[in-house]
């Protein structure tokens, strides 16, 4: 009973053991924090018209080459602002505490179907994914610890932490499926037109990014 409370299966004992809620890793922002760092990425967001069919909720045009390093906050702030429909995560709090970076927040599992198939990925995919996880409806809360880098956008990372509600997952089972959760991140990586990635670091609680971003990304709410 106490492991199904901690996955979120069973609501009321995940509520008494506080288990239904993310991790609080301190990181906050402000309406001036987002505008800046929209305006650094210089990606300009546009809606696009509601649909049924993922593949039509997400396009890009355009890219631009940019260096520069991201914040804690300002991290934090353009996951939560990035008004998409397939958005598979919510209330996430990044932080990079030298050089690593934790983040936590909800994992929205019905979406997850939907954001597979509107980036790029197959029914194979989805199928191969539920063939390991199996992911009850509705938000479970998550935390990661993790060091890493990307070199000509090629990924590289190594987790020590990962839970699922309050429960600790077995690292185990991370490094036994690394190479396919790394193809999985990479996928996602190059179905954004215009995104390259010269090199991702973590250094002196700083994400720095060269490479380029896109001008332009298209988003269904």
């Amino acid at each position: 009973m106490g492991v199904l409370g901690y996955l979120g299966l069973i609501p009321q004992i995940a509520k008494i053991v506080g288990s239904d809620k993310p991790r609080d890793l301190g990181i906050k922002y402000t309406d001036k924090i987002l505008l800046e760092t929209r305006e650094k990425s210089g990606v300009e967001v546009k809606t696009l018209m509601p649909t049924d069919n993922p593949a039509e909720t997400i396009s890009y045009m355009g890219k631009h080459a940019m260096e520069t390093s991201f914040s804690s906050e300002e991290l934090t702030a353009a996951v939560n602002n990035r008004t998409w429909k397939y958005n598979p995560v919510s209330n996430v709090q990044i932080k990079i505490p030298g050089n690593e970076i934790e983040a936590s927040g909800y994992l929205l599992t019905d979406r997850i179907i939907g954001f597979v198939l509107a980036t790029g990925g197959s029914k194979f995919d989805i199928s191969m994914v539920m063939r390991y996880v199996k992911l009850p409806g509705g938000k479970i809360p998550f935390y990661v610890k993790t060091t890493g880098e990307m070199k000509s956008n090629n990924l590289t990372f190594n987790v020590s932490t990962l839970e699922a509600g309050r429960l600790p997952l077995p690292l185990s089972l991370v490094n036994r499926y690394k190479p396919q959760i790394t193809e999985f991140i990479q996928e996602r990586e190059d179905f954004v037109r215009g995104l390259s990635i010269d090199s991702l670091t973590l250094v002196d609680g700083k994400m720095n990014f060269k490479g380029t971003l896109p001008d332009l990304e298209g988003l269904t709410p």
